[in-house]
């Protein structure tokens, strides 16, 4: 008899592993020369160092216990240079999360898998077990549509779920997901308290090329009907062209009532899942340092601090796919990662964000995308 829930998760599987076509039916194609303004876009100030001591201040103290444990120098690139530069600061205490509400938002097709993997869910136990996290919530948006009708929905969303007084938001957007807070803050500004922060982890910030390249694949996607994934509007693959980036109205001026923050990812091919090495490959000659679906230095929200630069694909930095995939996990060979101390880290970070009083920040360096040698 046919088991209808294993074919729907396979072909859940199968839409996944499609995308990754992107940029692989394009890697004999030349690569084109970049606009000069997508160059200069990376001018956000500089918070790896910072990031850095604490990632590695988490992972000696606790990190062992905990899924997918390395050492900080394998798990984040160019730690090794930062982290003995001043104390680094304090590992959060017990409890130290209590007033924390994280809410976030995952990318491209997340709706299409989220019964089997949502962005960062392998971290909420310990999270709310040993630090009392307030809450971490996934806003369902669609999987399929664009970001500006993702931003209605997650204003609606706010708007129905509104934030506890006294709690602290962290908005976090995975890949698509941040361009869709963007487009949210810029668009729905009030259905975000002030002050909140809003993260990108490896996020469409600025476009991708793969996007360029494949959207013939991502619009006959769209059209195919798959389980629990209506098409929506069927924009997101507009959404993530480097065109469509520069001219949304996010690209020009970000709200000041916010806190932005960037966690960029990428690797080496042989720390990158089988499924995703040959859009790597092609990101590779087209651009620099990647994670197999984006550009590093595209990840970055130029208003905001940079906190670091995961050793990582794009997956492995946030979905724990191998685990709710086990068929496939001869394609998701490398996505084993130490998430909830990335995440741990994350949310320490921005609760601490030193004021305005600190030492001011420096840029983030063309140098910090290099890939070097770990160790």
């Amino acid at each position: 008899m046919l088991d209808l829930a294993c074919w729907n998760t396979r072909l859940n599987t199968a839409t996944l592993v499609a995308t990754l076509a992107l940029l692989g039916c394009n890697r004999d194609q030349p690569a084109a020369s970049e606009p000069s303004d997508r160059r200069s876009q990376v001018g956000a100030t500089d918070g790896s160092r910072r990031f850095g001591a604490l990632f590695c201040a988490i992972a000696d103290d606790h990190g062992a216990s905990l899924e997918h444990a390395r050492p900080c120098r394998e798990a984040l690139h160019n730690v090794g240079e930062r982290v003995h530069s001043g104390a680094a600061p304090p590992v959060p205490k017990r409890g130290e999360f209590s007033s924390v509400r994280l809410v976030i938002v995952a990318g491209i097709f997340g709706q299409c898998v989220a019964k089997y993997a949502l962005p960062f869910q392998d971290a909420a136990p310990h999270l709310k077990a040993a630090h009392g996290l307030a809450a971490m919530e996934w806003i369902p948006v669609s999987g399929r549509s664009s970001s500006e009708a993702n931003a209605d929905a997650i204003a609606r969303w706010l708007a129905e779920h509104p934030t506890a007084p006294g709690q602290k938001l962290i908005l976090l957007g995975y890949s698509k997901g941040a361009t869709d807070l963007i487009e949210t803050a810029v668009r729905h500004a009030d259905a975000i308290p002030p002050g909140s922060a809003i993260v990108s982890v490896a996020g469409a910030v600025m476009g991708t090329p793969a996007a360029d390249e494949g959207k013939a694949i991502f619009h006959a996607l769209s059209r195919l009907p798959l389980p629990n994934c209506p098409p929506g509007d069927r924009g997101g693959a507009d959404s993530l062209t480097t065109d469509a980036r520069r001219a949304s109205p996010a690209s020009k001026a970000l709200p000041a009532r916010f806190r932005y923050f960037s966690l960029s990812a990428f690797a080496r091919s042989p720390n990158v899942s089988r499924a995703l090495r040959p859009s790597h490959a092609a990101l590779q000659r087209r651009g620099g340092p990647n994670d197999g679906q984006m550009l590093a230095r595209d990840a970055v929200i130029p208003a905001g601090r940079q906190l670091g630069f995961a050793n990582a694909d794009h997956w492995a930095v946030a979905l724990p796919l191998r685990r709710a995939m086990p068929w496939a996990a001869s394609l998701l060979d490398r996505n084993d990662y130490p998430r909830t101390v990335l995440l741990e880290a994350v949310i320490a970070s921005v609760m601490t964000e030193p004021t305005a009083e600190s030492p001011p920040p420096t840029q983030v360096s063309s140098q910090a995308f290099a890939v070097r040698p770990a160790g």
